[in-house]
């Protein structure tokens, strides 16, 4: 009826318990309420006991009666959770029990099958970097030289020589994002290959978190984009030598010539900032644990800094420029101007070393046990990690060849040093599709 007080339950306005009246009576409630005029909003949820997770109907509606609104809620919902605690108490069991038990069972099953398929899928990418069987292919062009490139999940960056970084989706031949980078194209400047200069706008360095990009150019500026691709930072360390980066805790680490420079990111100050001068000229940056970086130098030394550009260590490596470091679980690797490769423990005593015939410019960690190393002899060479014995070379790199970047899964590594191209690596082989790439 139009109010509660001519319903044919007696209700008084005021004092509504629905949790009393029986299951039949409700649905009265519920009929009565549709058959009037008045305005109803009704909603159903399920609620999930957390004791058994036993699913029970909770029906409610606000009906605006005479201006009066009451909460009508469902007798089987309350019925619903005095069984759950019964049920807790061992009054009586419910076939539920048996049907949570079997839930249970079969999510086990389908964990441990996910666990053996990670497994094998380890095993299988392990396998393959040991016996050097790898899909290769193009899987970026650009209209520009290439110079650098970073990877982080599918994410792939491609740093060019007078184009800015683009950004790509690995699969994709079209970048999702372009960003443009500050300086002058037709200005050269000293370069660390056989060419000798590049345009201070070329890339020599990229670093990509997931929330930041940071790119080092050779004319000595270093810049940071937000997710947005907005340019944060645009700093100019050393306008004569190219600038290194790298991410650690939500801040950039730059070194350019003798300059080491560290900036907060999340900051709000807009000058926090920090800067050391280096004994001699830095040629590489490399990330380290706990927030540490590596800094290779001109006079064959790697040094060891906190986040706070403090100086932990310092070791002699080689006689010549430290061009290429990286952290392993077990040590060190470094390279140097001259083509030595050397693996260090974690006292920085010398394991094994190796030879290129040229400079070399990046290392990392790669799958099955080994150590990759590129050259500015066109060519990038993995070894084993252990004893330092070569185990594939891939060549046909140019002499502007400059990273190598590896997922953390080892199953993909992507290269630059082919023109204007980026090549992948794939140690599953699952794409492209189109047949480009080869064994």
């Amino acid at each position: 009826g139009p109010s509660l007080n001519s319903s044919p339950f007696g209700l008084h306005p005021s004092s509504v318990n629905l949790m009393d009246l029986p299951a039949t009576t409700v649905a009265s409630v519920h009929q009565a309420v549709a058959s009037s005029g008045s305005k109803t909003r009704c909603k159903w949820q399920i609620l999930r006991p957390a004791s058994f997770q036993v699913a029970a109907m909770l029906g409610c509606f606000s009906a605006r009666i005479s201006g009066t609104c009451f909460l009508l809620a469902a007798w089987r919902w309350h019925c619903g959770l005095r069984r759950s605690r019964l049920r807790c108490r061992g009054a009586f069991t419910s076939p539920d029990a048996g049907n949570d038990a079997s839930m249970l069972a079969e999510l086990r099953r389908r964990a441990d099958e996910v666990a053996a398929k990670e497994r094998d899928r380890a095993s299988l990418i392990s396998k393959n970097w040991s016996e050097g069987r790898v899909r290769i292919g193009c899987v970026a062009a650009v209209d520009d030289w290439v110079r650098r490139v970073a990877l982080f999940g599918d994410d792939l960056f491609v740093g060019t020589a007078s184009s800015g970084v683009s950004w790509y989706k690995l699969g994709k031949q079209e970048p999702r994002q372009r960003f443009i980078v500050h300086g002058d194209a037709g200005v050269a400047v000293p370069a660390d290959h056989p060419a000798m200069v590049d345009p201070e706008t070329s890339v020599t360095s990229l670093a990509w978190d997931g929330r930041w990009l940071a790119a080092g150019l050779a004319g000595g500026r270093v810049h940071v984009w937000d997710s947005d691709g907005a340019l944060i930072l645009d700093e100019l360390l050393d306008s004569a030598c190219p600038c290194y980066v790298c991410l650690s805790e939500n801040a950039v680490v730059a070194a350019s010539g003798k300059a080491l420079y560290r900036r907060s990111l999340v900051s709000a100050a807009a000058t926090s900032s920090e800067q050391v001068r280096l004994r001699c000229r830095a040629h590489c940056l490399a990330e380290a644990l706990d927030g540490a970086f590596l800094v290779g130098l001109a006079d064959g030394t790697v040094e060891l800094y906190r986040a706070g550009l403090q100086l932990l260590a310092s070791h002699r490596v080689h006689k010549d420029a430290v061009s290429a470091a990286c952290v392993l679980e077990t040590g060190f690797v470094t390279g140097d101007e001259s083509g030595e490769v050397t693996c260090w423990d974690s006292d920085w005593q010398l394991s094994w070393s190796a030879h290129h015939e040229g400079r070399v410019i990046a290392t990392k960690a790669g799958g099955g046990g080994t150590i990759v190393t590129g050259a500015l002899d066109g060519t990038m060479r993995a070894w084993v990690a252990e004893t330092g014995r070569p185990e594939f070379v891939m060549p046909n790199h140019k002499v502007w060849f400059g990273s190598i970047c590896i997922e953390d899964d080892k199953s993909v590594m992507v290269t630059d040093g082919r023109d204007n191209a980026v090549y992948s690596y794939d140690f599953l082989g699952r794409w492209p599709a189109d047949g480009s790439l080869d064994e």
